[in-house]
């Protein structure tokens, strides 16, 4: 089961990563657009994190994550 979870969170990262290319591309990254693609991101790698059983993580779930 883990590694079904593991898997889902790799196919999200390639899709995250081809949505947020999209969106530098049609926008200027300062709209809220995002910070909800952000907060998307965040969450997943938190989520991650716990299922990685990790003792020890902080991830600032509000993080605006910029293209550079």
């Amino acid at each position: 089961m883990k590694k079904y979870f593991l898997n889902l969170f790799e196919y999200n990262n390639w899709a995250n990563s081809h949505l947020i290319n999209k969106l530098f591309f049609i926008h200027d990254g300062k709209d809220e657009t995002f910070k909800l693609m952000s907060h998307i991101i965040s969450a997943q790698d938190t989520w991650l994190e716990r299922l990685k059983e990790t003792q020890n993580y902080s991830i600032d779930i509000w993080e605006i994550y910029t293209n550079k």
